[in-house]
Protein backbone atom coordinates (compact mmCIF):
# COMPACT_ATOMS: atom_id res chain seq x y z
CA UNK A 1 0.00 0.00 0.00
CA UNK A 2 1.24 3.22 -1.08
CA UNK A 3 0.98 6.12 -3.23
CA UNK A 4 1.87 6.53 -6.54
CA UNK A 5 5.41 6.94 -7.25
CA UNK A 6 6.28 4.60 -4.01
CA UNK A 7 7.38 1.41 -5.63
CA UNK A 8 4.69 -1.03 -5.64
CA UNK A 9 4.85 -2.38 -9.12
CA UNK A 10 8.79 -2.36 -9.63
CA UNK A 11 10.02 -2.30 -6.20
CA UNK A 12 8.00 -5.10 -4.53
CA UNK A 13 5.48 -6.67 -7.11
CA UNK A 14 7.61 -7.23 -9.44
CA UNK A 15 10.51 -9.05 -7.08
CA UNK A 16 8.39 -11.25 -5.38
CA UNK A 17 6.88 -12.56 -8.81
CA UNK A 18 10.44 -13.09 -10.35
CA UNK A 19 10.89 -14.82 -6.99
CA UNK A 20 8.11 -16.88 -7.34
CA UNK A 21 8.59 -18.28 -10.81
CA UNK A 22 12.21 -18.65 -9.98
CA UNK A 23 11.33 -20.88 -7.04
CA UNK A 24 8.35 -22.72 -8.27
CA UNK A 25 10.86 -23.81 -11.55
CA UNK A 26 9.82 -25.33 -14.96
CA UNK A 27 8.57 -28.98 -13.85
CA UNK A 28 4.71 -29.81 -15.61
CA UNK A 29 3.25 -30.62 -12.40
CA UNK A 30 4.95 -28.49 -9.90
CA UNK A 31 4.88 -24.83 -12.12
CA UNK A 32 2.78 -22.54 -10.87
CA UNK A 33 -0.35 -20.27 -12.38
CA UNK A 34 -0.25 -16.81 -11.99
CA UNK A 35 -3.10 -14.67 -13.13
CA UNK A 36 -1.74 -10.60 -13.37
CA UNK A 37 -3.94 -8.07 -13.76
CA UNK A 38 -1.97 -5.37 -15.27
CA UNK A 39 -3.94 -1.72 -15.43
CA UNK A 40 -0.89 0.32 -16.02
CA UNK A 41 0.33 -1.95 -18.71
CA UNK A 42 3.73 -1.71 -16.61
CA UNK A 43 3.90 -6.22 -16.10
CA UNK A 44 3.11 -7.78 -19.82
CA UNK A 45 6.96 -6.80 -20.68
CA UNK A 46 8.70 -7.92 -17.55
CA UNK A 47 6.48 -11.19 -17.18
CA UNK A 48 7.41 -12.18 -20.70
CA UNK A 49 11.13 -11.56 -19.59
CA UNK A 50 11.12 -13.30 -16.39
CA UNK A 51 9.04 -16.59 -17.57
CA UNK A 52 11.88 -17.01 -20.83
CA UNK A 53 14.43 -16.89 -17.59
CA UNK A 54 12.88 -20.07 -16.47
CA UNK A 55 12.14 -21.91 -19.78
CA UNK A 56 8.70 -20.75 -19.36
CA UNK A 57 7.79 -18.56 -22.56
CA UNK A 58 5.06 -21.31 -23.77
CA UNK A 59 3.10 -20.33 -20.98
CA UNK A 60 1.92 -16.91 -21.19
CA UNK A 61 -1.39 -15.66 -22.46
CA UNK A 62 -1.62 -12.24 -22.76
CA UNK A 63 -5.31 -10.99 -22.76
CA UNK A 64 -5.66 -7.73 -25.20
CA UNK A 65 -7.95 -7.50 -28.05
CA UNK A 66 -6.66 -9.59 -31.12
CA UNK A 67 -4.48 -11.91 -28.59
CA UNK A 68 -7.12 -13.59 -27.06
CA UNK A 69 -10.81 -13.80 -25.67
CA UNK A 70 -13.04 -14.94 -22.93
CA UNK A 71 -16.44 -15.51 -22.18
CA UNK A 72 -17.49 -13.57 -18.62
CA UNK A 73 -20.84 -15.87 -18.75
CA UNK A 74 -18.81 -19.07 -19.14
CA UNK A 75 -18.53 -19.75 -15.54
CA UNK A 76 -20.01 -22.81 -14.47
CA UNK A 77 -20.54 -21.06 -10.84
CA UNK A 78 -22.80 -18.64 -12.45
CA UNK A 79 -26.65 -19.86 -12.51
CA UNK A 80 -28.80 -18.74 -14.89
CA UNK A 81 -30.87 -17.38 -11.62
CA UNK A 82 -28.31 -15.19 -10.56
CA UNK A 83 -26.72 -13.97 -13.61
CA UNK A 84 -29.31 -10.23 -14.17
CA UNK A 85 -28.06 -9.46 -10.66
CA UNK A 86 -24.21 -9.96 -11.68
CA UNK A 87 -24.50 -8.73 -14.98
CA UNK A 88 -25.97 -5.22 -13.11
CA UNK A 89 -23.26 -5.49 -10.71
CA UNK A 90 -20.86 -5.79 -13.20
CA UNK A 91 -22.18 -2.61 -15.11
CA UNK A 92 -22.18 -0.77 -11.67
CA UNK A 93 -18.50 -0.80 -11.71
CA UNK A 94 -17.63 1.06 -14.54
CA UNK A 95 -17.93 4.39 -15.91
CA UNK A 96 -19.12 2.84 -19.42
CA UNK A 97 -22.13 2.72 -17.38
CA UNK A 98 -23.35 6.08 -17.11
CA UNK A 99 -27.35 6.04 -17.91
CA UNK A 100 -29.91 5.87 -14.59
CA UNK A 101 -32.86 4.26 -13.94
CA UNK A 102 -36.50 6.56 -13.84
CA UNK A 103 -37.37 8.49 -10.89
CA UNK A 104 -40.00 7.03 -9.55
CA UNK A 105 -40.36 3.23 -6.66
CA UNK A 106 -36.79 2.66 -6.95
CA UNK A 107 -37.63 -1.68 -5.65
CA UNK A 108 -40.43 -1.23 -9.10
CA UNK A 109 -37.30 -0.56 -11.75
CA UNK A 110 -35.19 -2.40 -10.46
CA UNK A 111 -37.63 -5.35 -10.29
CA UNK A 112 -38.45 -4.69 -14.30
CA UNK A 113 -34.62 -4.15 -14.84
CA UNK A 114 -34.09 -7.78 -13.79
CA UNK A 115 -37.18 -9.71 -15.27
CA UNK A 116 -36.69 -8.50 -18.68
CA UNK A 117 -32.89 -9.02 -18.28
CA UNK A 118 -33.97 -12.74 -17.00
CA UNK A 119 -36.15 -13.09 -20.21
CA UNK A 120 -33.14 -11.80 -22.33
CA UNK A 121 -31.13 -14.91 -21.37
CA UNK A 122 -33.83 -17.76 -21.52
CA UNK A 123 -34.58 -16.80 -25.00
CA UNK A 124 -30.85 -16.21 -25.60
CA UNK A 125 -30.24 -20.23 -24.34
CA UNK A 126 -33.42 -21.50 -26.27
CA UNK A 127 -32.70 -20.01 -29.43
CA UNK A 128 -28.61 -20.06 -29.31
CA UNK A 129 -27.95 -22.83 -26.82
CA UNK A 130 -25.01 -20.90 -25.36
CA UNK A 131 -24.56 -17.00 -23.65
CA UNK A 132 -22.15 -14.90 -24.67
CA UNK A 133 -23.18 -10.97 -24.48
CA UNK A 134 -23.26 -10.51 -28.13
CA UNK A 135 -25.56 -13.04 -28.34
CA UNK A 136 -27.61 -11.14 -25.44
CA UNK A 137 -27.50 -8.00 -27.18
CA UNK A 138 -28.98 -9.22 -30.58
CA UNK A 139 -31.53 -10.98 -28.63
CA UNK A 140 -32.59 -7.99 -26.73
CA UNK A 141 -32.29 -5.91 -30.40
CA UNK A 142 -34.98 -8.14 -31.56
CA UNK A 143 -37.24 -7.82 -28.75
CA UNK A 144 -37.26 -4.30 -29.04
CA UNK A 145 -37.95 -4.24 -32.17
CA UNK A 146 -41.58 -5.56 -31.75
CA UNK A 147 -44.44 -3.19 -30.82
CA UNK A 148 -47.24 -4.84 -29.99
CA UNK A 149 -47.27 -8.37 -27.54
CA UNK A 150 -48.95 -10.52 -30.64
CA UNK A 151 -46.22 -9.76 -32.85
CA UNK A 152 -43.58 -11.15 -30.51
CA UNK A 153 -46.29 -14.26 -29.75
CA UNK A 154 -45.35 -15.84 -32.84
CA UNK A 155 -41.92 -15.38 -32.96
CA UNK A 156 -41.67 -17.19 -29.06
CA UNK A 157 -43.57 -19.52 -29.85
CA UNK A 158 -41.41 -20.65 -32.75
CA UNK A 159 -37.99 -20.78 -31.41
CA UNK A 160 -39.38 -22.77 -28.66
CA UNK A 161 -38.42 -20.37 -25.56
CA UNK A 162 -39.95 -21.52 -22.06
CA UNK A 163 -43.08 -20.00 -20.69
CA UNK A 164 -41.12 -18.13 -18.03
CA UNK A 165 -38.84 -16.12 -20.57
CA UNK A 166 -42.00 -15.76 -22.54
CA UNK A 167 -43.84 -14.28 -19.47
CA UNK A 168 -41.07 -11.64 -19.02
CA UNK A 169 -40.82 -10.38 -22.74
CA UNK A 170 -45.17 -10.22 -22.48
CA UNK A 171 -45.40 -8.19 -19.46
CA UNK A 172 -42.49 -6.03 -20.72
CA UNK A 173 -44.12 -5.37 -24.35
CA UNK A 174 -47.72 -4.77 -22.36
CA UNK A 175 -45.85 -1.86 -20.88
CA UNK A 176 -46.77 1.53 -22.27
CA UNK A 177 -44.69 2.61 -25.32
CA UNK A 178 -44.31 5.88 -24.69
CA UNK A 179 -43.71 6.25 -20.96
CA UNK A 180 -42.91 3.37 -18.89
CA UNK A 181 -41.33 1.18 -21.27
CA UNK A 182 -38.57 3.01 -22.36
CA UNK A 183 -37.42 3.77 -18.93
CA UNK A 184 -36.82 0.20 -18.39
CA UNK A 185 -35.52 -0.63 -21.69
CA UNK A 186 -32.65 2.07 -20.86
CA UNK A 187 -32.13 0.57 -17.65
CA UNK A 188 -31.74 -2.57 -19.51
CA UNK A 189 -29.44 -0.97 -22.87
CA UNK A 190 -27.09 0.57 -20.09
CA UNK A 191 -26.03 -2.90 -18.65
CA UNK A 192 -25.76 -4.57 -21.66
CA UNK A 193 -25.08 -2.24 -25.14
CA UNK A 194 -21.64 -1.24 -23.62
CA UNK A 195 -20.25 -5.31 -24.17
CA UNK A 196 -21.01 -4.32 -27.54
CA UNK A 197 -18.66 -1.81 -28.16
CA UNK A 198 -14.58 -1.73 -27.64
CA UNK A 199 -12.34 -2.65 -26.14
CA UNK A 200 -15.01 -4.91 -24.08
CA UNK A 201 -16.09 -6.32 -27.71
CA UNK A 202 -12.56 -7.47 -29.13
CA UNK A 203 -11.90 -8.93 -25.08
CA UNK A 204 -15.56 -10.90 -25.32
CA UNK A 205 -15.73 -12.27 -28.61
CA UNK A 206 -15.19 -15.41 -29.70
CA UNK A 207 -12.69 -16.29 -32.25
CA UNK A 208 -11.85 -19.49 -33.36
CA UNK A 209 -8.17 -18.44 -34.57
CA UNK A 210 -7.29 -16.48 -30.99
CA UNK A 211 -6.95 -18.79 -27.66
CA UNK A 212 -9.83 -18.78 -25.41
CA UNK A 213 -9.27 -18.11 -21.41
CA UNK A 214 -10.35 -21.27 -19.31
CA UNK A 215 -9.91 -20.53 -15.82
CA UNK A 216 -9.72 -24.44 -15.37
CA UNK A 217 -7.27 -25.05 -17.78
CA UNK A 218 -4.64 -22.27 -16.91
CA UNK A 219 -4.78 -23.45 -13.40
CA UNK A 220 -4.22 -27.47 -13.88
CA UNK A 221 -1.73 -26.86 -16.71
CA UNK A 222 -0.10 -24.11 -14.90
CA UNK A 223 -0.61 -20.99 -17.52
CA UNK A 224 0.21 -17.27 -16.61
CA UNK A 225 -2.14 -14.88 -17.45
CA UNK A 226 -1.71 -11.48 -17.77
CA UNK A 227 -4.43 -8.67 -17.93
CA UNK A 228 -3.12 -5.86 -20.32
CA UNK A 229 -4.27 -2.56 -20.33
CA UNK A 230 -3.19 -0.09 -22.79
CA UNK A 231 -3.90 2.93 -20.40
CA UNK A 232 -5.79 4.36 -17.64
CA UNK A 233 -9.20 5.10 -19.55
CA UNK A 234 -8.74 1.72 -21.20
CA UNK A 235 -7.69 -0.45 -18.00
CA UNK A 236 -11.31 1.80 -16.11
CA UNK A 237 -13.75 0.53 -19.25
CA UNK A 238 -12.83 -3.00 -18.61
CA UNK A 239 -13.24 -3.02 -15.09
CA UNK A 240 -16.68 -5.23 -15.53
CA UNK A 241 -14.53 -7.64 -17.58
CA UNK A 242 -11.41 -7.88 -14.78
CA UNK A 243 -14.52 -8.60 -11.96
CA UNK A 244 -16.10 -11.37 -13.90
CA UNK A 245 -12.38 -12.94 -15.10
CA UNK A 246 -11.59 -12.52 -11.33
CA UNK A 247 -14.56 -14.27 -9.86
CA UNK A 248 -14.31 -17.15 -12.23
CA UNK A 249 -10.81 -17.50 -11.02
CA UNK A 250 -11.50 -17.63 -7.56
CA UNK A 251 -14.53 -20.38 -7.90
CA UNK A 252 -12.30 -22.67 -9.32
CA UNK A 253 -9.82 -22.36 -6.79
CA UNK A 254 -12.19 -23.00 -4.22
CA UNK A 255 -13.53 -25.78 -5.63
CA UNK A 256 -10.45 -27.58 -6.58
CA UNK A 257 -11.01 -30.76 -5.10
CA UNK A 258 -14.05 -30.68 -6.59
CA UNK A 259 -13.59 -30.09 -10.32
CA UNK A 260 -12.21 -32.53 -12.79
CA UNK A 261 -10.87 -32.25 -16.46
CA UNK A 262 -10.77 -34.40 -18.96
CA UNK A 263 -7.70 -36.06 -20.38
CA UNK A 264 -7.58 -38.20 -23.46
CA UNK A 265 -11.60 -40.45 -22.71
CA UNK A 266 -11.21 -39.92 -19.18
CA UNK A 267 -11.80 -37.56 -16.66
CA UNK A 268 -9.35 -36.95 -13.66
CA UNK A 269 -8.97 -34.60 -10.88
CA UNK A 270 -7.69 -31.07 -11.43
CA UNK A 271 -4.05 -30.29 -10.31
CA UNK A 272 -4.42 -29.95 -6.52
CA UNK A 273 -1.03 -29.26 -5.69
CA UNK A 274 -0.30 -26.54 -8.17
CA UNK A 275 0.70 -23.08 -6.97
CA UNK A 276 -1.78 -20.47 -7.74
CA UNK A 277 -0.92 -16.46 -7.53
CA UNK A 278 -3.48 -13.94 -8.30
CA UNK A 279 -1.39 -10.33 -8.91
CA UNK A 280 -3.55 -7.61 -9.08
CA UNK A 281 -1.99 -4.39 -9.23
CA UNK A 282 -3.89 -0.92 -8.96
CA UNK A 283 -6.13 -3.25 -7.16
CA UNK A 284 -8.66 -0.32 -5.97
CA UNK A 285 -9.86 -0.19 -9.59
CA UNK A 286 -11.37 -3.44 -9.41
CA UNK A 287 -12.12 -4.91 -6.48
CA UNK A 288 -14.90 -7.15 -6.46
CA UNK A 289 -18.16 -5.52 -4.28
CA UNK A 290 -19.75 -8.69 -4.15
CA UNK A 291 -18.95 -10.23 -0.75
CA UNK A 292 -20.35 -13.54 -2.38
CA UNK A 293 -17.79 -14.36 -4.80
CA UNK A 294 -15.26 -11.25 -4.97
CA UNK A 295 -11.84 -11.03 -2.22
CA UNK A 296 -14.61 -11.31 0.75
CA UNK A 297 -15.07 -14.82 0.50
CA UNK A 298 -11.81 -15.62 -1.47
CA UNK A 299 -8.86 -14.44 0.78
CA UNK A 300 -10.79 -15.90 3.74
CA UNK A 301 -10.25 -19.76 2.07
CA UNK A 302 -7.23 -19.22 -0.37
CA UNK A 303 -4.80 -20.44 2.16
CA UNK A 304 -6.26 -23.65 2.44
CA UNK A 305 -5.86 -24.15 -1.02
CA UNK A 306 -2.40 -23.60 -2.16
CA UNK A 307 -3.21 -20.20 -3.43
CA UNK A 308 -2.27 -16.76 -2.70
CA UNK A 309 -3.25 -13.02 -3.44
CA UNK A 310 -0.66 -10.43 -4.04
CA UNK A 311 -2.60 -6.65 -4.28
CA UNK A 312 -1.07 -3.53 -4.41
CA UNK A 313 -3.43 -0.35 -3.62
CA UNK A 314 -2.35 3.22 -3.07
CA UNK A 315 -4.69 3.77 0.37
CA UNK A 316 -7.30 2.61 2.51
CA UNK A 317 -9.25 5.69 1.28
CA UNK A 318 -9.67 4.58 -2.18
CA UNK A 319 -11.11 1.07 -1.21
CA UNK A 320 -13.59 3.17 0.69
CA UNK A 321 -14.57 4.54 -2.25
CA UNK A 322 -15.45 1.35 -3.79
CA UNK A 323 -16.73 -0.69 -1.02
CA UNK A 324 -18.54 2.06 0.64
CA UNK A 325 -17.63 2.40 4.43
CA UNK A 326 -14.04 2.16 6.14
CA UNK A 327 -15.12 -0.81 7.87
CA UNK A 328 -15.03 -2.89 4.90
CA UNK A 329 -11.59 -1.23 3.53
CA UNK A 330 -10.25 -2.45 6.84
CA UNK A 331 -11.64 -5.84 7.08
CA UNK A 332 -10.51 -6.81 3.59
CA UNK A 333 -6.92 -5.24 4.26
CA UNK A 334 -6.81 -7.48 7.47
CA UNK A 335 -7.61 -10.89 5.16
CA UNK A 336 -4.37 -10.29 3.68
CA UNK A 337 -2.12 -11.84 6.09
CA UNK A 338 1.00 -10.05 5.37
CA UNK A 339 0.60 -6.53 4.85
CA UNK A 340 3.71 -4.30 3.41
CA UNK A 341 3.25 0.03 4.14
CA UNK A 342 5.13 2.52 1.82
CA UNK A 343 5.45 5.96 1.86
CA UNK A 344 1.44 6.97 2.26
CA UNK A 345 -0.44 10.12 3.86
CA UNK A 346 -3.54 8.93 3.49
CA UNK A 347 -5.28 9.27 6.71
CA UNK A 348 -7.49 5.97 6.69
CA UNK A 349 -4.10 4.30 6.23
CA UNK A 350 -2.43 6.09 9.14
CA UNK A 351 -5.68 4.88 11.22
CA UNK A 352 -4.59 0.72 9.93
CA UNK A 353 -0.82 1.80 11.23
CA UNK A 354 -2.35 2.36 14.47
CA UNK A 355 -3.54 -1.38 14.12
CA UNK A 356 -0.39 -2.81 13.64
CA UNK A 357 2.05 -0.88 15.34
CA UNK A 358 0.15 0.61 18.08
CA UNK A 359 -1.94 3.97 18.77
CA UNK A 360 0.35 5.29 21.80
CA UNK A 361 3.34 4.80 19.04
CA UNK A 362 1.77 6.46 16.11
CA UNK A 363 0.33 8.96 18.38
CA UNK A 364 3.72 9.77 19.46
CA UNK A 365 4.95 9.64 16.12
CA UNK A 366 2.81 12.29 15.07
CA UNK A 367 3.73 14.66 17.80
CA UNK A 368 7.25 14.41 17.26
CA UNK A 369 6.59 15.42 13.55
CA UNK A 370 4.50 17.83 14.32
CA UNK A 371 2.46 16.62 10.91
CA UNK A 372 0.01 12.82 10.45
CA UNK A 373 2.11 9.98 10.60
CA UNK A 374 2.64 8.50 7.29
CA UNK A 375 1.93 5.21 7.42
CA UNK A 376 5.34 2.89 7.53
CA UNK A 377 7.88 4.09 5.31
CA UNK A 378 9.29 3.61 1.82
CA UNK A 379 11.78 6.33 1.75
CA UNK A 380 14.45 7.44 -1.04
CA UNK A 381 16.47 8.99 1.59
CA UNK A 382 16.11 9.50 4.84
CA UNK A 383 16.16 13.22 5.29
CA UNK A 384 13.73 14.97 8.41
CA UNK A 385 13.33 13.82 12.14
CA UNK A 386 14.14 10.28 12.89
CA UNK A 387 12.95 8.12 16.30
CA UNK A 388 14.77 4.92 17.49
CA UNK A 389 12.21 2.70 19.69
CA UNK A 390 12.58 -0.92 21.05
CA UNK A 391 15.05 -1.79 18.69
CA UNK A 392 12.65 0.29 15.91
CA UNK A 393 13.90 2.91 13.51
CA UNK A 394 10.99 5.07 11.80
CA UNK A 395 12.19 7.81 9.03
CA UNK A 396 10.45 10.67 8.27
CA UNK A 397 10.25 13.34 5.48
CA UNK A 398 7.99 16.30 4.89
CA UNK A 399 8.39 15.53 1.32
CA UNK A 400 6.67 12.78 -0.55
CA UNK A 401 8.88 11.00 -2.50
CA UNK A 402 8.23 10.43 -6.15
CA UNK A 403 10.56 9.85 -8.74
CA UNK A 404 10.47 8.87 -12.70
CA UNK A 405 9.82 5.17 -13.74
CA UNK A 406 13.95 4.35 -15.33
CA UNK A 407 14.87 5.92 -11.21
CA UNK A 408 12.67 4.14 -9.68
CA UNK A 409 12.97 1.05 -11.58
CA UNK A 410 17.03 1.20 -10.34
CA UNK A 411 15.89 2.21 -7.11
CA UNK A 412 16.52 -1.30 -5.14
CA UNK A 413 17.10 -0.24 -1.50
CA UNK A 414 14.82 1.95 0.86
CA UNK A 415 13.15 1.29 4.59
CA UNK A 416 10.19 -0.14 5.08
CA UNK A 417 7.88 -1.92 7.98
CA UNK A 418 6.08 -5.30 7.50
CA UNK A 419 3.51 -7.00 9.15
CA UNK A 420 3.52 -10.81 8.92
CA UNK A 421 1.20 -13.35 8.97
CA UNK A 422 2.07 -14.20 12.57
CA UNK A 423 1.54 -11.17 13.96
CA UNK A 424 5.16 -9.46 13.99
CA UNK A 425 5.92 -6.48 12.68
CA UNK A 426 9.83 -5.65 11.11
CA UNK A 427 11.69 -3.52 9.80
CA UNK A 428 14.41 -3.91 7.50
CA UNK A 429 16.64 -1.64 5.37
CA UNK A 430 17.98 -4.07 2.43
CA UNK A 431 17.70 -4.49 -1.31
CA UNK A 432 14.02 -4.94 -2.29
CA UNK A 433 15.17 -7.93 -4.51
CA UNK A 434 15.38 -10.12 -1.00
CA UNK A 435 11.99 -8.61 0.50
CA UNK A 436 10.48 -12.56 -0.51
CA UNK A 437 13.38 -14.02 1.63
CA UNK A 438 13.18 -11.53 5.28
CA UNK A 439 11.25 -12.69 7.99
Amino acid sequence: MGQPGSGKTRCVLMPLMESILEATGNERNKKCSLIVIDPKNELAGFVREALSRVGRSDDLIVVQPGESWYNPLSSPFLTEAEMPEKIITWASNTNRSVQRRSTGDGEYWANAQRALLSAIIGTTRAIHGKLTFTLLNQVFRQIEGFRKVGEASRWLEMQQVPEAAIRGITEYLALPLDTTRPCVSNSVSSVLYFWASEPLSGLTTENDDLPGIDPVDIIHEGKVVVVGCSGSAYGVSITPFLLALKEHFFGVLLSRDQVEVKDGETWIPINQTRPVFVVADEFQAYVSPDSSAGEFMALDRLRGFNAGMLCATQSLSSLESVLGASIHATRLVSLLSNQLFLSNICPSTAIQAEHILGKKKVKNYQTDCSRQIPAPVLFRTTRGRAKRSHGHRIAFTHEVPRVDAGTLAAMKTGQFWARLADGTVHTKKAPFISINSSK
